[in-house]
């Protein structure tokens, strides 16, 4: 709360007047001089028990209080599955049969992408072949005899002459 000068005169006025006591309170006797404050409170408080308008404070438990919590809960969890009713034979069959269903088609599933990775690997492997017969090619042509090298020029300034013309 800002600290103005109206909040303080407000107080100062709030303070000052005349408090009636909350609903149960006994007043004090006329010749008792007892601050007005401890009044509210006796009749409040005190007279209703003032441990109950207080929160306890907070106690980090010790091994003794987890250890039993813990026993708690496994006896609790024990007691859960004892209550459980045991599965019959045909549900158990029932149950191995969709597992060996599973399997299976994990199986086929593995088998089918073994297969492609085969594939894709062949497929690969063709592929660099190809690059080197196509290498190797472009190499025998890049190294042609003299004598060929000399046609293929001639053939060139063949065609330049018979462009001009």
């Amino acid at each position: 709360m800002i600290d103005s000068p109206i909040n303080a005169a407000t107080r100062a006025a709030d303070w000052s007047r005349p408090r009636r006591p909350p609903v149960g309170c006994t007043l004090p006797a006329p010749g008792d001089n007892q601050p007005r404050a401890l009044t509210a409170l006796r009749g409040s408080f005190l007279n209703r028990g003032f441990q109950e308008h207080v929160m306890a404070k907070y106690q980090e438990p010790g091994f003794a209080d987890r250890a039993a919590a813990s026993r708690n809960a496994r006896a609790k969890a024990v007691a859960k599955l004892q209550a459980k009713p045991a599965l019959d034979q045909a549900e158990l069959a029932e149950r191995a049969a969709r597992a060996k269903e599973r399997e299976a088609a994990l199986e086929e599933k593995r088998k089918a992408a073994l297969a492609k990775r085969e594939a894709e690997r062949e497929a690969r492997l063709a592929k660099k072949q190809e690059r080197a017969a196509a290498e190797a090619k472009a190499e025998a042509k890049a190294q042609l005899s003299e004598e060929e090298r000399k046609a293929a020029r001639d053939a060139k300034y063949a065609a330049r002459k018979a462009r001009k013309k």
